[in-house]
């Protein structure tokens, strides 16, 4: 992904903001500075664009696209080549979309009205041999005048050429079917590879009519695995309507939209158009669908996918059995997958092994969908994946539900039991979580996920002795556990106690020496100690091992200590640019404290500072819990020149006692932009005195005017002559 800054224009568009990204694009708010209007551009990404290999002929046929009128479709003003990529400049719709407002449409009329704008919108582009590809509730939005609009046409014909090279997408990168369309509404010839066409877009939409009839989605299971099992399987759901006056005339359509044979599913949109029209809302349903089932074969739903997906089953089995086959080469049990799963899942630090714990999962879910220690598994993978390197919202709600699913499975599970605590924790809920936690342990006292987890929220709610001595009890029964040794080495550090951190860094290193994550934390605490040549050092060791966002957001923080900061900005754009990166609130913060320092980029910081508050509180659930996430948020508001904001966040903390270094020093730095020159001494004195470094006060841009004042010096040379007399 390459991404765009605030300001930067593309063509006659100014970028503003970005609204999000998917599988294969970015889309940004942006302001047509020739029209003075919004609207919201779409970039199709440069990795996607070389893969398709026909760029060029891409853009001539989006660009029917552009001519397009209908009033439920959004209106694509302009489709162009850029330097790198190709770009669609639409209509800008600020309305919800139809995912948000699913079980707002109760009546038969207000039904039948919104189906007959989505389907006349489907008409339309089927009339220019266009599909879809991606029909979905959240590509459905309401414009100002509550009216439904389609979005995503202009990403049709990428799906289109998509199917082509999917063996070679899916070979170079993680970008799989989600390029061809949304699982739980993707047509069963989707997913079998063949390519998609107009009968591919009526499934979906009947997906979608589904949705909102009968309030639930067709096709829904705890994973992908389940979910696909059920769209290619004999499964058929049942169209039973929350409002029982849906007309059965209705309520047949959506069924045979929803064939999984393309032959006996509705041949065309036409058809859709014309039953719904001819619709009255006055008609009752007499509805009995266990009459409508049809006897499929006792695996596929129709002997036309039966033998191509079987093909493929076949290969995936092999492909499984070959990874996961014990020595003797016999079958695999389940226990062994299971452990396979987890022991991907501790070593997560490797790369791609979170994807062969989720698929590890996933494959024994597929074969016993009731397993609650699988399902738990999933849960913990998703929450991993989403706290490493991906904060992307879809994992955490995938966490949450999996979780939820597997303590209704077996509450007396200690794994389920530890992922509901991992869910509450991260939502906040301090005592639900500390629960969980100590059920946990009650079932399984030497887990060392539990224990790991257990410290962590001690260590959050300000307990960080207490986490200390439990992390030393696990050690004695495991002492060369090294995520003990990291886990305690974050303790030192919110202690103060550097020395110690970096102490148990190196071990951790010593032992697991292939974790990129302690190569970044060693050099952290190198830094705060003054060693910043060390801290480099280290972090070329662990580059050499795997290039992450911390480590390049280390690397920027370093050269921004050396005051080199187009190096700094340069070194934090491509922390953004991996994995997770984009969406990491600390690096958005670090890359407008390098924006500030260079006079060309100064209007770019306010808002990096914003967007890094906004995606903090967002992953952050409880950061008023957390003096640490507390005092983040509040110095983000300080920079973004909302004082008054920032100095009621911190109110609560001010009269504490017991706050970690670095949390008084935030409120050093907040009170310094404030401009309360005493109130910045006071909270600097006190972070100096529990440890806080000399050398890191010093290269702070905040308190640059404070550092000009004689009470700094004296404050200065009061702990320089305390150090001097220790030592």
């Amino acid at each position: 992904m390459t991404i765009v800054y605030p300001k930067e224009k593309i063509g006659r568009y100014e970028i503003s903001a970005l609204i999000g990204v998917g599988a294969y694009s970015e889309v940004y708010l942006a302001h047509d500075t020739k029209l003075d209007r919004k609207i919201s551009l779409k970039l199709i990404k440069p990795e996607i664009l070389s893969l398709l290999q026909d760029g060029g002929n891409i853009l001539k046929e989006s660009s029917i696209l552009a001519k397009l009128n209908h009033p439920n479709i959004v209106t694509i003003f302009d489709v162009f080549k850029t330097k790198s990529t190709i770009a669609f400049a639409m209509e800008y719709l600020e309305g919800a979309t139809l995912k948000d407002e699913i079980n707002k449409f109760h009546s038969v009329s207000e039904i039948l009205k919104l189906f007959r704008q989505l389907a006349s919108a489907i008409q339309t582009i089927h009339s220019k041999e266009i599909v879809h590809g991606d029909i979905k509730p959240s590509n459905m939005v309401f414009d100002s005048t509550s009216s439904i609009k389609i979005i995503d046409f202009g990403l049709a014909k990428i799906a289109d050429h998509a199917t082509r090279y999917a063996t070679q997408i899916q070979s170079k990168s993680t970008y799989s079917t989600s390029l061809m369309g949304t699982l739980p509404y993707m047509a069963p010839e989707i997913i079998n590879g063949e390519s998609g066409g107009p009968r591919s877009d009526i499934f979906s939409l009947g997906a979608v009519f589904y949705e909102v009839v009968c309030g639930k989605q067709a096709f829904s299971a705890a994973n992908e695995a389940g979910v696909i099992h059920q769209i290619m399987g004999t499964y058929h759901p049942a169209v039973e309507p929350v409002n029982k006056e849906v007309p059965e005339k209705l309520l047949y359509l959506i069924e045979e939209m929803l064939a999984k044979d393309q032959e006996e599913r509705v041949s065309c949109i036409d058809d859709v158009v014309s039953r719904l029209n001819d619709i009255d809302s006055t008609e009752v349903a007499k509805f009995d669908f266990s009459k409508r089932i049809r006897n499929w074969p006792t695996l596929f739903p129709s002997p036309k996918l039966a033998k191509p997906a079987a093909t493929i089953l076949v290969i995936i089995g092999f492909f499984f059995l070959w990874n996961f086959a014990s020595d003797n080469y016999g079958p695999i049990s389940l226990t062994q997958q299971l452990d396979q799963g987890f022991e991907y899942l501790q070593h997560y630090e490797t790369k791609g092994n979170l994807e062969k714990a989720k698929n590890t999962f996933e494959n024994i879910l597929q074969q016993d969908n009731q397993n609650a220690a699988a399902t738990s598994g999933l849960s913990l993978t998703f929450m991993r994946m989403y706290t490493s390197d991906n904060d992307d919202p879809e994992l955490l709600s995938r966490a949450k539900n999996t979780a939820e699913l597997a303590l209704s499975l077996d509450p007396h599970l200690a794994l389920s039991q530890l992922a509901m605590a991992k869910i509450n924790q991260h939502q906040g809920k301090i005592g639900e979580a500390e629960t969980y936690y100590n059920n946990a342990l009650e079932l399984s006292p030497a887990d060392q996920d539990t224990v790991i987890g257990l410290s962590d929220l001690y260590i959050k709610t300000d307990r960080t002795e207490q986490a200390i001595e439990l992390l030393n009890s696990a050690l004695e029964t495991d002492p060369d556990n090294a995520r003990y040794m990291d886990e305690i080495a974050v303790s030192y550090y919110r202690l103060g106690q550097y020395e110690n951190a970096k102490e148990y860094f190196q071990k951790s290193i010593h032992i697991r020496p292939d974790n990129p994550y302690s190569y970044g934390n060693l050099s952290g605490i190198q830094h705060l100690l003054g060693e910043t040549t060390d801290a480099i050092m280290t972090l070329q060791d662990g580059l050499k091992i795997r290039p992450t966002k911390q480590l390049y957001s280390n690397l920027g923080t370093y050269y921004f200590f050396l005051k080199q900061y187009p190096q700094s900005v340069t070194a934090y754009e491509n922390a953004i640019n991996l994995e997770g990166g984009v969406n990491d609130y600390q690096i958005w913060t670090n890359l407008a404290d390098a924006y500030q320092m260079i006079p060309s980029l100064e209007s770019d910081a306010k808002e990096a500072y914003t967007r890094a508050y906004q995606i903090l509180v967002k992953q952050r659930p409880d950061w008023q819990n957390d003096n640490q996430t507390r005092t983040r948020a509040a110095l983000l508001k300080a920079k973004s020149d909302e004082l008054e904001e920032a100095s009621g966040i911190i109110m609560p903390l001010i009269e504490r006692s017991d706050l970690a270094p670095d949390v008084l020093f935030r409120i050093t730095q907040i009170q310094a932009i404030r401009e309360d020159q005493n109130k910045a001494l006071q909270f600097l004195d006190k972070a100096i005195s529990a440890g806080y470094p000399i050398s890191e006060i010093e290269n702070t841009p905040e308190l640059f005017e404070l550092r000009q004042t004689k009470e700094y010096q004296l404050l200065m040379t009061k702990h320089e002559g305390e150090t001097n007399d220790s030592s």
